[in-house]
């Protein structure tokens, strides 16, 4: 494990990744620190947090592709809710250039980065907002598991370490702002909130073909129900890694897996 992390930081930030990699194992990194990052498949460089989960999400979103599908026509619109700093929207914008990708994330760093990174996509639209079941503000908690795990609640009276309250947006909105009257691609990251985004899903569902979904019923009852019940009439279900399900309105729309 601990060669192929030499071996990420080398790849990502080039010589100066062994500095970075040794700095972050001793500790002499504490604090999140941006570093201009590489990799072949981009088209441009982006921003990477040291000491934090970003490296984790890169392996994960990037190295292994964990949201790869095949796809038999090329989508147009691509919404990425949980964009956290934006790499799965920059692997859409670089696998699917002509798409309009709306990038969806509540926290204000995670944003931030989102927005730099995003920058040299002019098909990437970052939204900051929580996709809830209404358009209202919520409060946004740190349950401490780094910066890929904010949730939202609409809960007051909650013991989570930090909380602040943010927009939030439903899908109904955001296709009507945007004038969108189909979703090619929908995928949800959302830390348990897809529980009320499906509940509430029946104006909009329809006008969705692929949905690639992280259910979070570790975080909160009921997800994978409530996503079973919008989705009755998506015909099409494969596991395409550990986290994320892959459905589709019909199996013409994805090749076979």
């Amino acid at each position: 494990m601990g060669i192929k992390r030499i071996i990420l930081y080398y790849n990502l930030f080039g010589p100066k990744g062994l500095w970075f990699w040794l700095a972050t194992k001793t500790g002499l990194i504490k604090k999140p620190l941006p570093a201009i990052a590489h990799f072949a498949s981009f088209n441009s460089p982006f921003y990477i947090r040291l000491n934090t989960s970003d490296i984790k999400v890169f392996q994960h979103v990037v190295q292994e592709d964990e949201y790869y599908v095949t796809l038999r026509h090329q989508p147009k619109i691509i919404i990425d809710a949980g964009a956290n700093i934006g790499l799965t929207s920059i692997v859409f914008a670089n696998r699917y250039p002509q798409a309009r990708i709306f990038a969806i994330e509540p926290e204000q760093s995670n944003f931030a980065l989102l927005c730099k990174n995003a920058a040299p996509y002019t098909n990437i639209v970052p939204i900051q907002a929580a996709l809830w079941n209404l358009n209202t503000d919520i409060t946004l908690v740190d349950p401490g598991l780094d910066k890929w795990g904010f949730q939202v609640s609409n809960c007051c009276d909650t013991s989570t370490s930090r909380r602040e309250y943010i927009k939030a947006i439903t899908l109904d909105s955001l296709l009507a702002n945007q004038h969108i009257e189909t979703i090619d691609i929908l995928k949800i990251d959302i830390e348990g909130a897809e529980k009320e985004v499906f509940d509430s899903s029946e104006n909009w569902i329809g006008k969705v073909n692929i949905i690639i979904v992280e259910l979070h019923d570790r975080i909160k009852d009921g997800c994978r129900e409530s996503l079973e019940r919008a989705t009755v009439d998506f015909s099409y279900r494969q596991n395409i890694s550990d986290c994320n399900l892959l459905l589709a309105r019909e199996e013409k729309l994805v090749t076979s897996y």
